[in-house]
C-alpha cells in the first residue's frame, strides 16, 4: 500500500471515529454517515471497536480513550498497516490535538480524489464538508485548549461582577419564595439548584415557581418534564403565572388557605386567609394570559420526553435545536426530574452520579442555571424532617449540588396547606434554616406566605399547626364560587 493510500486511510478512520463520537454524543443523529462508511470498510470487529471509542468520547474521558486505543485496538491490528494510524490516533488523543487532522480532510480528501482516482468518496466527502462548515463546534467538542479563555482578572473583572451584582446580576433567578431569594438562596448561570422531597411533596411545583419568577423576569426557560405530560406542566405554569383555579365553574372560585405570620425573626402565628380568582377554563383566564405574556420579554417552552428515554446525548441535541431556533441557549434549563433520565441499570448508582456531573457541566458551558430535584430514600419519607443524609441512590446528588433545599410535609401540614423547605447546603450563602410557605395548588399557589422557622421543627410551630389542622383543616379543602368580579386576589 502506497504511502498516500495510507494518508487517506488514515484520515478516513479518523472521519469514522469523528461520525461515532458524534453518533454517541447526538443520540444517533451520525447513523446514515456510519452505515455508509460501513460499507466502504466492512471489517466488523474494527467498525464495531471504532463506536466502542466513539462512546468514550462521549463520555469525555481522553487519556482512557487513548488506553482503550492502545490495548483493544493498536495492538490488534499492529501487524497491518492501519497500526501506525492508530498509533497517530492514540498519541492524537493523549495531547488533545485531534482537531488538526479532522479540519484538513476536506481538501486531502479532494486532493486524492483528483490526483489518485479514488472512487467512491463522494459521500464521505459530504460528511467531511459538515465537519468543515462547523469547524468551531468541533473545535469546542474537542476540548481545544490552544484558543481557549485563559480566566477572568481578579481586579478589573472582578470589580466589573460586583458592579453588576449591585445592579441586579443577571446570573442569579429569583425562586418566587422571598425568605430564600433574601438569603441569597436562589439558583445561578452555571449552578447546580437541587430540590430533594418525598413523592408527592411538591417538587414539581416548586420547579413551576421558579420558572415562572424566571420568566417574570424576562429570561429564557427550558422546562424538560420526563414524568408528567407536557400539557399537565403548562397547565401549571398557566396557573401559578396568573393565580387561576384549576378547574371550571361559574363566576369566581374562593378557597382558604393559611397565612404565615413571622414576628421578629421568630415565627409568631398562624392566620387563614381568603382567596379569589377566577377558574382556569374561561374567558376572563384567557385575556389575563394574553396580557401578561404580551408584557414580559421572558419564556417557557415545556418540552416532554418518554420516562428514561432521554439519556445526555439527547438532551445535548435538542439544546443545540434549541439555540438554533432561539438564536442562543435557555437561561434556565429545569429537568423535572433528573433522576428519570436514561440510565445503565446494570451500574445504576455510577450512571446516575455520571449523570449529573454531565448535566452540571452542560449548565458550566452554556451559561445555564440547571434546576431539578430528585427524590428522599425511605427513611426522608418517614422523618419529621427531610435533610441531605436521606438523598436516594447516591450521595453524589448533594456532593454535586450548589444549593441543595429539603421539602418536608406532615400530616397537620399537608391537610392545611403548609411546607417546611430547609436549606441544607448552599455556596453561596448561609445554609442550616428553614423556611415555612403556605400554599394552595389548586389555586397555583407555591408560596402565598413564608417565614423563617429558629429550629428544623420548633415546639412552637408544632403546637400551631396542629391548633390550626383540628380548627380549620375541614374548611381548606372547601372551594366555592361568586359572582363577584374584583381584582383578583384579596
Amino acid at each position: 500500500m502506497s504511502d498516500t493510500s495510507l494518508e487517506l486511510e488514515r484520515r478516513i478512520r479518523t472521519l469514522f471515529l469523528w461520525c461515532c463520537w458524534e453518533d454517541a454524543r447526538t443520540g444517533g443523529r451520525y447513523r446514515n454517515q456510519i452505515a455508509a462508511l460501513r460499507k466502504r470498510w466492512p471489517v466488523r470487529d474494527l467498525t464495531d471497536d471504532m463506536i466502542a471509542v466513539g462512546r468514550y468520547l462521549a463520555a469525555g474521558s481522553w487519556h482512557d480513550i487513548a488506553d482503550h486505543v492502545d490495548e483493544r485496538l493498536k495492538r490488534r491490528y499492529g501487524d497491518l498497516p492501519l497500526g501506525s494510524a492508530l498509533a497517530e490516533l492514540e498519541r492524537c488523543l493523549r495531547t488533545r490535538q485531534c482537531v488538526e487532522s479532522i479540519v484538513s480532510l476536506r481538501n486531502t480528501l479532494i486532493d486524492f480524489d483528483v490526483r489518485q482516482g479514488v472512487h467512491d468518496i463522494g459521500k464521505v466527502k459530504d460528511v467531511a464538508g459538515r465537519i468543515v462548515a462547523h469547524t468551531d463546534r468541533i473545535k469546542e467538542l474537542s476540548v481545544d485548549y490552544g484558543d481557549a479563555d485563559l480566566g477572568s482578572e481578579v481586579g478589573a473583572d472582578g470589580v466589573e461582577e460586583l458592579e453588576r451584582s449591585i445592579e441586579g446580576d443577571a446570573d442569579w433567578f429569583r425562586t418566587g419564595v422571598s425568605c430564600l431569594d433574601e438569603r441569597n438562596v436562589k439558583p445561578r448561570r452555571g449552578a447546580l439548584f437541587m430540590v430533594m422531597g418525598p413523592s408527592n411533596a411538591g417538587k414539581s411545583w416548586f420547579l413551576v415557581n421558579i420558572g415562572s419568577q424566571a420568566l417574570r423576569d424576562g429570561k429564557r426557560v427550558l422546562h424538560v418534564t420526563l414524568e408528567m405530560s407536557s400539557s399537565e406542566v403548562r397547565m401549571r405554569y398557566l396557573c401559578n403565572l396568573g393565580g387561576f383555579y384549576m378547574g371550571r365553574g361559574e363566576g369566581r372560585a374562593v378557597g382558604k388557605l393559611p397565612v404565615v405570620v413571622e414576628q421578629n425573626r421568630m415565627f409568631g402565628a398562624l392566620d387563614i386567609g381568603r382567596i379569589e380568582a377566577p377558574p382556569f377554563y374561561t374567558q376572563e383566564a384567557v385575556r389575563s394570559l394574553r396580557e401578561l405574556f404580551d408584557g414580559t420579554s421572558g419564556s417557557v417552552l415545556v418540552k416532554e420526553f418518554p420516562t428514561r428515554q432521554m439519556d445526555h446525548g439527547m438532551l445535548v441535541a435538542y439544546l443545540e435545536k434549541y439555540a438554533r431556533s432561539k438564536g442562543g441557549y435557555p437561561d434556565m434549563l429545569i429537568i423535572d426530574y433528573f433522576d428519570l433520565m436514561k440510565m445503565d441499570l446494570s451500574n445504576f448508582r455510577l450512571s446516575l452520579d455520571n449523570a449529573l456531573k454531565e448535566l452540571r457541566g452542560l449548565a458550566v458551558d452554556h451559561g445555564m442555571a440547571l434546576v431539578t430535584a430528585t427524590q428522599s430514600n425511605r427513611a426522608g419519607v418517614m422523618s419529621e424532617s427531610v435533610e441531605g443524609f436521606h438523598v436516594a441512590e447516591n450521595w453524589g446528588k448533594h456532593a454535586d449540588s450548589d444549593v441543595f433545599v429539603t421539602m418536608t410535609k406532615n400530616s397537620s401540614e399537608k391537610a392545611v396547606g403548609l411546607c417546611r423547605l430547609y436549606v441544607d447546603k448552599s455556596r453561596y450563602s448561609r445554609a442550616g434554616f428553614t423556611v415555612v410557605v403556605a400554599q394552595k395548588f389548586e389555586f397555583g399557589i407555591f408560596c402565598g406566605s413564608c417565614a423563617v422557622l429558629p429550629d428544623r421543627l420548633p415546639a412552637q410551630y408544632k403546637v400551631a399547626v396542629e391548633s390550626f389542622a383540628s380548627e380549620y383543616a375541614a374548611d381548606m379543602d372547601a372551594i366555592v364560587f361568586t359572582s363577584h368580579r374584583g381584582d383578583g386576589r384579596s
